[in-house]
């Protein structure tokens, strides 16, 4: 594997994990999106999940793939999602040109991750539980990005 070296230690964001970002999006879109939801079953769904619980499981890897290694591995979840996976990926990652999209982004992250119970939530959305694995992820890349610093 090809993939970036990173330093251990610090949870730091990575492009990597802004991918897997954006495909926790996927997984879990806002009620306003309006991007068509392509699952055609709940175990196509749940397969999406367990690759992304893998992924995420994976991050604190010292090595982390690159863009290209990332969309081979979403063949695991089947070529019927494969093609529209990759497509709204690497049109989501082409979209973010500067930090204001970065902090659009971040800021459409913190929608699907809450507590059910205190929030409004529409019928059919999704919502991460904060303790979850995808969630204390999704936290951290919240917590690394309110870190970085975007001044001059």
């Amino acid at each position: 594997m090809g993939g970036m070296m990173k330093t251990p230690g610090a949870f730091t964001l990575t492009p990597h994990k802004v991918s897997v970002c954006i495909l926790l999006q996927m997984y879990a879109p806002p009620a306003l999106m309006t991007v068509p939801f392509p699952f055609s079953s709940v175990s196509q769904h749940n397969r999406f999940g367990l690759f992304l619980f893998a992924l995420t499981k994976s991050c604190d890897d010292i090595l982390e793939p690159k863009l290209d290694e990332l969309i081979n591995q979403l063949r695991e979840i089947g070529d019927l999602l494969y093609q529209w996976l990759t497509d709204q990926l690497i049109s989501r990652l082409s979209s973010l040109s500067s930090p204001d999209d970065l902090f659009t982004l971040f800021s459409d992250l913190r929608g699907i991750l809450g507590v059910p119970e205190l929030s409004t939530v529409e019928d059919e959305q999704i919502i991460l539980d904060s303790n979850s694995n995808l969630g204390m992820f999704l936290r951290r890349c919240l917590l690394a990005f309110n870190l970085l610093c975007f001044e001059v």
